[in-house]
């Protein structure tokens, strides 16, 4: 097979990984009462807080949203107690995001499965092959951005 149909393929199984992906984050999600995206935005508040909460504009950027979006979405999250939003100390302009207890407590009542299903869907993988592939994701997802963002190709 040549390059240009491994690259075809390899498209077509992300589409589908992602597709597989979304599903079992609408799964979590509904687990938890909150749509897929407000899923997503939960745990990337709990991936990128480092205690002292999480500026709106990087939630945004982590998962290549608006932050318009987020912050609508984290209004809603607000009224079933899973986010606070508080003023950053450095700058009052800027919006912290944090997880609540009751959203803490739900993400670690889930915590169990997904470690499962993680060591289900990876568990073929090594610690450094996972580490080389997701190096890999990373370095397509930054190119394409290269492009995305008006990069010439000449």
């Amino acid at each position: 097979m040549d390059k240009a149909s491994l690259i075809n393929e390899f498209i077509w199984e992300l589409l589908s990984t992602s597709n597989v992906t979304r599903k079992r984050r609408r799964y979590l999600a509904e687990k938890m009462d909150i749509s897929g995206p407000q899923w997503l935005i939960v745990t990337a508040i709990n991936y990128l807080n480092r205690g002292d909460g999480v500026p709106v504009t990087d939630v945004a950027n982590k998962l290549d949203l608006k932050s318009t979006f987020v912050t609508a979405q984290t209004k809603l999250l607000m009224e079933k107690n899973l986010i606070l939003k508080m003023a950053s100390p450095d700058d009052g302009r800027v919006v912290l995001l944090h997880l609540t207890d009751e959203a803490n407590q739900k993400i670690a009542e889930l915590q169990d499965r997904r470690n499962k299903e993680n060591e289900y869907i990876y568990g073929t993988m090594n610690a450094e092959q996972l580490k080389e592939f997701s190096k890999a994701l990373k370095k397509i997802r930054e190119n394409a951005e290269h492009l995305e963002n008006g990069a010439s190709l000449l």
